[in-house]
């Protein structure tokens, strides 16, 4: 989604520059809009609104922590919780430990080089492509990345100031906005509008009134929920046999579809956006088939 983005050289602490003018000039020095420029502590900061993403930049240094931090955060329903972290640096880089089980990634090669824990270890796998691996292995110097209740935060210590820097914001960026949870499939339907709300990320399809289809947390697990948002839900209630095991129910003022897990059957998903189409009041054209 985001592979594209250019960056331009962000400038990095020098001897003799204060906090505040090393912050003023990496403002003046990257192509996105800045939302706030500060110092705290030993550390500089940048927020920037980056597509629809709000990333933090943090330069300096504090004890136990990497020179460059980039923290993009997550909309619902967010990401698996997981930590990376080279080996070489492990019991260094945090003094508490993040818990979850150790897993294996990249076909076992990966492990060699860093410790992955995870909370959601088929999740986090399903995130954890073989390319990704290699990819992270080999864009920044010895990074650390994981992922909290609202963040994605990796950290470096760069080698190329310049260089490391773009690769990292590319790199968190992307595994920020990676398909998990189903949305490469949901991004694929017709007419589908990537979208993300209050309530998280998800597509939104024209309908009778807007239909939207999303990942939700529902409990222990992330499940598929299929909406629109004027809807009413006949007698009887229309059958849902090609759509799989799903719950179908009112939904405020409109009809919901929920699925006891991710879907992302192509077949199930048109069906569900057009059962969506007619009790929500629009003639059945057969567009999504």
């Amino acid at each position: 989604m985001f592979a594209a983005i250019g960056v331009v050289p962000l400038l990095m602490w020098s001897a003799g520059r204060s906090r505040l003018e090393a912050v003023k000039n990496l403002v003046g020095n990257q192509p996105w809009p800045v939302l706030k420029g500060y110092t705290a502590g030993n550390r500089g900061y940048l927020q920037l609104q980056i597509a629809d993403r709000i990333v933090t930049l943090s330069y300096g240094r504090e004890t136990g922590t990497p020179a460059v931090i980039v923290r993009v955060e997550l909309p619902p329903p967010r990401l698996p919780r997981f930590e990376v972290m080279p080996r070489s640096k492990v019991g260094l880089l945090r003094a508490e430990l993040f818990g979850g089980a150790e897993i294996t990634l990249g076909q076992g090669w990966f492990e060699q080089k860093f410790r992955v824990r995870a909370h959601e270890a088929d999740a986090t796998r399903a995130l954890w492509t073989n390319e990704l691996c290699k990819r992270f292995a080999n864009a920044v110097h010895e990074a650390s990345v994981r992922v909290d209740d609202e963040a994605l935060i990796l950290g470096f210590d760069p080698l190329d100031p310049v260089q490391d820097t773009e690769a990292a914001v590319r790199l968190a960026l992307d595994i920020a906005c990676a398909g998990v949870y189903g949305l490469d499939a949901l991004r694929a339907l017709p007419g589908a509008i990537p979208r993300i709300d209050d309530a998280g990320v998800h597509v939104e399809i024209d309908g009778p009134s807007p239909i939207r289809i999303r990942p939700v947390r529902s409990d222990d697990r992330i499940v598929t929920m299929a909406t629109v948002d004027e809807g009413v839900l006949p007698t009887p209630r229309p059958d849902t046999t090609a759509l799989g095991p799903v719950t179908l129910e009112p939904g405020g003022a409109g009809v919901a579809i929920r699925w006891p897990a991710i879907e992302t059957d192509r077949a199930r998903l048109l069906a569900a956006i057009d059962l969506l189409h007619n009790v929500g009041g629009a003639p059945r054209a057969g567009a999504y088939r």
